[in-house]
């Protein structure tokens, strides 16, 4: 299938048209499952639209909040990680299904739950793969503005973010005496509708401001008029943080900050967050609690010392605390001081190296959850030598302790372990996202994103 054909289906900006594809694909995976299955008891037709209404309503806002949305230039999913999201909103939106039905004294027979989330799974993931196929091939094009250090470094990032190319870097009488390239457009020497019809001849969706201090008055005037003719303008600190998703701190300053909530969420979303940790970790401790005498044993027949591992931590607020972990190290590795843990490390047990790849090491850090001092999602907890290094060496990094330190979070699943204090500064630019854009809905999809995470083995 040509890629136009597929983009013109699947492709929609405000994502009206996935929207009436998910209430159609999940109407129809009931009704269908609900008709061709001998099982099922249910014949009146009627009563089968009203039922199937129901379920692609509700399917449809419960994939949604597992991050299943509109595939384009910001989605974050991967194919692995749709496929986990994907999965997981299926099964959880059939469940509370399950549970409305239960009310009304009906429950579905086996095989026409199988072919309801087989059909619904089906229909939601496959058209999203295509898209991505299909779609993620045609970069969106941008210009820059203006040439220079900021445009070149961001001109570097976007080597790793292969849904954006630079079309244009647009210029100005301070910088075109330096610019001998075909892909320049002057903004001094052309028009307003010529710097447009170039853009446009060049396919450009986009200028990202790399600078926007001091502008030329005529310079000012055609860039606030590029999006009346369909072109965005973003400046860099907007646009890293829309789509990369994190937080520049060439960018951050006092007035950045202000322009946003300082503290971040409300008292809601702490009281929501506590719940669902309180939820997954008692429920994960009970079913993980009959293998901690397990490996607690085999830590200590694979080297001597403790089973468990206790460091004092910087929580919420700066304050201090113990967090519990199993042993993965020798035995008085840290009788020095902390140090980074680097890859390879000699301080690591052969079982500590297993432990560490899937995460069960952490499991004790449960206990942390259910007394308050972690949560599931959030920035890691830093042993206090290093944190109070980093306080010391990197701007804002004491904003990290306006949320609870936790299990996993946006910054561990989107660069990696951390053995430097340049790691440190990369890892705070993500975690400043997520203080920025808190929310139990993105902590959802930081759990899900996780799962691959753990299955590659990666910290």
């Amino acid at each position: 299938m040509p890629p136009q054909i597929v983009s013109s289906i699947f492709d929609s900006r405000n994502g009206h048209r996935w929207i009436f594809w998910d209430l159609l694909a999940c109407f129809f995976s009931l009704f269908l499952a609900m008709t061709v299955t001998p099982a099922n008891t249910l014949t009146f037709v009627g009563l089968k639209v009203s039922i199937s209404i129901v379920y692609a309503v509700l399917t449809t806002v419960v994939i949604r909040l597992c991050g299943v949305s509109v595939p384009g230039k910001d989605f974050s999913y991967s194919r692995l990680e749709l496929f986990f999201a994907t999965a997981i909103g299926t099964g959880v939106s059939f469940l509370c299904f399950q549970f409305l039905g239960s009310l009304c004294y009906y429950q579905f027979a086996r095989t026409v739950t199988a072919t309801i989330l087989i059909f619904t799974f089906v229909s939601i993931f496959l058209p999203r793969l295509l898209a991505i196929e299909f779609m993620m091939v045609k970069a969106v094009k941008i210009a820059l503005y203006p040439s220079g250090p900021n445009a070149e470094a961001l001109q570097e990032r976007l080597k790793e973010k292969t849904n954006f190319e630079v079309a244009a870097v647009l210029c100005d009488s301070r910088y075109s005496g330096e610019l001998k390239d075909d892909g320049i457009i002057n903004l001094q020497d052309n028009s307003k509708e010529d710097v447009i019809k170039q853009l446009k001849d060049r396919g450009v969706e986009m200028v990202v401001l790399c600078e926007i201090k001091d502008l030329p008055k005529k310079t000012e005037k055609v860039l606030m008029d590029l999006p009346l003719h369909g072109i965005d303008i973003l400046s860099k600190g907007a646009f890293v943080e829309n789509y990369f998703r994190e937080i520049s701190l060439n960018y951050a300053n006092l007035h950045w900050m202000a322009s946003h909530r300082s503290l971040p969420g409300n008292t809601a979303i702490f009281s929501a967050k506590r719940i669902f940790d309180i939820l997954v970790a008692g429920i994960v401790f009970l079913l993980s609690l009959p293998l901690w005498p397990l490996i607690a044993l085999a830590i200590r027949i694979d080297s001597k010392g403790k089973a468990l591992f206790v460091q004092q931590r910087v929580g919420m607020y700066g304050k201090l605390f113990n967090v519990y972990k199993f042993r993965t190290m020798v035995d008085g590795a840290e009788k020095n001081g902390t140090h980074w843990t680097v890859e390879s490390d000699a301080r690591i047990t052969k079982l500590g190296s297993f432990l560490r790849k899937t995460r069960l090491d952490e499991l004790p850090q449960l206990i942390n959850i259910l007394k308050g001092n972690m949560s599931i999602v959030g920035p890691r907890p830093e042993a206090v030598k290093l944190a109070r290094m980093y306080e010391a060496q990197i701007p804002y990094y004491h904003r990290r302790y306006l949320v609870p330190p936790g299990l996993t979070g946006w910054a561990q699943i989107c660069y990696k372990y951390g053995a430097s204090v340049e790691d440190s500064r990369r890892k705070l630019e993500y975690d400043l996202y997520y203080i920025r854009h808190l929310s139990l809905l993105f902590d959802i999809q930081i759990i899900i994103k996780t799962i691959p995470s753990i299955m590659k083995g990666s910290r």
